[in-house]
């Protein structure tokens, strides 16, 4: 038994040491891999001199060229990496080193023809990056980079000509404590896989036009970045653009997070200066995009605003508990319907008691906070991919809807709350969909606050008999100061409230 063991201990070490050594990389395997992933989306790469010393690949005069000709948009377009030095040193243990010189340069220039005229923009940027660091392992179809970088800087300037009005852009972020990995591998598909954090990012751009002498200042900061992603993408060298990837059976998935972020815009416009700030405790980007799916979300933690204006005497102040935000759609072509989701969701929102002087200063409204939730799902055909070029040119709808549950929709402001619920289907045979089925609404406090809006001398008093009128006809008593009502949809177009004929 114990001889049985020690040998089926050894065929696994046996195994384990022949991975590692098939799993090596050497330096011309990862540079080779460089290449070609740069290739794959059009890209150009040349050096001015490549040369081996001792277990280092040293690339010099390193350039990435990118050159884009849409005649659709008559539009040209063309980008420049360039750095003075690349260096892949072999560590020995089936892994490769990979370090750069610290300033990485990009060149970007596009041309648009716009009427009777070109507008050409040129953008120039450097960046700096002292003991960043690279690890490629793997193998040569999956090489995998485990990346250090403490502190990048980039900064950059833009200018625009060919219009009457060019505004000049200035801009510098910097990214420290950046770590994580990127794995890439080369098949039929081209696979990336990655994991990056950062501790924090700060920014700004700044936006002068000196012909309305104007300029605004944008900055920003967040920290505790975290992303991961993959993406899937049979690549044609020079065929990079997006329809021809999404077609091609393209599909990239990934999340951004990140906790407490700032964002602030100054400046001076023609009637007098602006300010606006936001800040946020945290936040999250989800995104999956395939040629099936189309699925985009955002949520957000606690965040606050203000906004001071020449036009307001006081600062716009405010603040909302947590939001989010989501679609999510079918976008290929079929003959079966699949699911869609539709969200918005803005909790507990307040605004600064100066607001609420300007419409309600003897403060006889509530002042609690407000709240709107939408919450649909449902299915929906999708008539023609969503990601073509007929879609572009398409006249019609471009989707079949079939059918729309109402899994909650509240709106709650000034003492007052309207929530509903239901679900419906839809018949399409007729070229306009006619909805069947039954949507629940319940509301509360309407009663109170028509009252105190009359004493405000806001309504007059006869609409709110109106009101009364039309809550007497399509809805029932649920209590005090509470109201239900049933709206169905039946064949025919018929719509009946609480079972009163309205069409």
């Amino acid at each position: 038994m114990k001889s049985t063991r020690l040998a089926s201990l050894g065929a696994i070490f046996s195994l384990m040491g022949t991975t590692a050594l098939y799993a090596d990389v050497t330096a011309e395997q990862v540079w080779e891999s460089i290449q070609k992933t740069y290739a794959d989306y059009g890209s150009v790469v040349t050096t001015e001199k490549s040369e081996r010393s001792g277990d280092t690949l040293i690339l010099s005069g390193l350039k990435v060229v990118t050159e884009q000709n849409q005649e659709e948009l008559q539009m040209q377009a063309r980008s420049e990496m360039s750095l003075d030095e690349l260096r892949l040193r072999e560590r020995g243990d089936g892994t490769v080193e990979i370090t750069s010189a610290e300033k990485i340069t990009m060149v970007t220039s596009s041309a648009v023809q716009a009427e009777q005229e070109t507008v050409t923009t040129n953008m120039n940027m450097v960046m700096t990056q002292a003991n960043s660091v690279a690890v490629a392992s793997g193998s040569p179809e999956k090489i995998r980079y485990d990346i250090t970088a403490p502190e990048m800087v980039l900064e950059g300037t833009m200018e625009t000509s060919g219009t009457d009005q060019a505004p000049a852009l200035t801009l510098s972020a910097t990214m420290n404590g950046t770590s994580g990995y990127q794995e890439v591998a080369h098949g039929e598909m081209t696979e990336i896989l990655s994991d990056m954090s950062m501790s924090a990012l700060k920014f700004s751009m700044e936006v002068s036009d000196p012909t309305a002498s104007e300029n605004f200042t944008m900055s920003g900061q967040m920290a505790d970045l975290r992303t991961e992603g993959t993406s899937r993408m049979n690549l044609v060298p020079g065929k990079a653009d997006f329809l021809s990837m999404m077609a091609g059976g393209a599909e990239v998935k990934g999340y951004v997070g990140y906790g407490a972020s700032k964002f602030v815009i100054e400046g001076t416009a023609a009637e007098g200066p602006v300010y606006m700030e936001s800040a946020a405790e945290s936040g999250r980007i989800d995104v999956l995009l395939n040629g099936e799916t189309f699925d985009y979300g955002v949520k957000s933690g606690p965040s606050t605003f203000s906004l001071s204006t020449p036009d307001v005497p006081f600062p716009i102040a405010g603040a909302m508990g947590d939001s989010e935000f989501r679609l999510a759609a079918p976008v290929a072509k079929s003959e079966e319907a699949a699911p869609y989701t539709a969200k918005l969701t803005m909790k507990d929102l307040t605004v600064s008691e100066d607001i609420w002087g300007l419409f309600d200063p003897t403060g006889q409204l509530p002042h609690d906070p407000a709240t709107l939730i939408i919450d649909l799902t449902g299915s929906l055909r999708p008539l023609v991919d969503f990601f073509s070029e007929e879609m572009a040119t398409l006249e019609g709808p471009p989707a079949e809807l079939q059918s729309l549950d109402v899994n909650k929709v509240q709106l709650t402001l000034l003492g007052a709350d309207l929530s509903g619920k239901g679900a419906l289907t839809f018949d399409n045979t007729m070229g306009v969909p006619m909805p069947l089925g039954s949507i629940t609404l319940d509301l509360t406090g309407s009663n109170a606050l028509m009252e105190k809006l009359v004493a405000m001398g806001m309504v007059p008093q006869d609409q709110t008999m109106f009101v009364n009128m039309m809550l007497g006809l399509y809805a029932k008593p649920a209590g005090d100061d509470a109201y239900t009502s049933t709206i169905e949809f039946n064949e025919g177009g018929e719509i009946l409230a609480n079972g009163q004929r309205i069409q």
